[in-house]
């Protein structure tokens, strides 16, 4: 049998040592609370796709297209150009629609 006599002896609970890991110790209170954020908010997106409720995101989107695209106009430029260029200064969605810059 080899000696290990010459090996320190580590406590994996002491709290100087450097060599803990962090799967000894767990992850922070910080880094557990961010974890079941993101895991909440990943269900919470789930059950809203199982049930057909689109984002919010998904629901400005349609909106502005509903609002100011006209398919049936040349010379417009894409939906996405269309929606950019929107001049309604009385849009409720005007700071949050595609395209929309802070300031707009």
């Amino acid at each position: 049998m080899a000696s290990t006599a010459h090996l320190e002896k580590i406590e994996p609970s002491s709290p100087g040592n450097a060599r803990t890991s962090q799967a000894e110790t767990g992850p922070s209170p910080d880094a557990r609370a961010r974890g079941i954020a993101a895991a909440a908010a990943a269900a919470a997106r789930a059950a809203r796709k199982a049930a057909g409720i689109p984002s919010l995101r998904t629901a400005i989107n349609t909106f502005c297209e509903y609002c100011i695209v006209d398919t049936r106009a040349a010379g417009l430029g894409s939906p996405a150009a269309q929606i950019r260029a929107c001049e309604a200064r009385d849009c409720p969605l005007r700071r949050v629609r595609p395209g929309a810059g802070k300031g707009s």
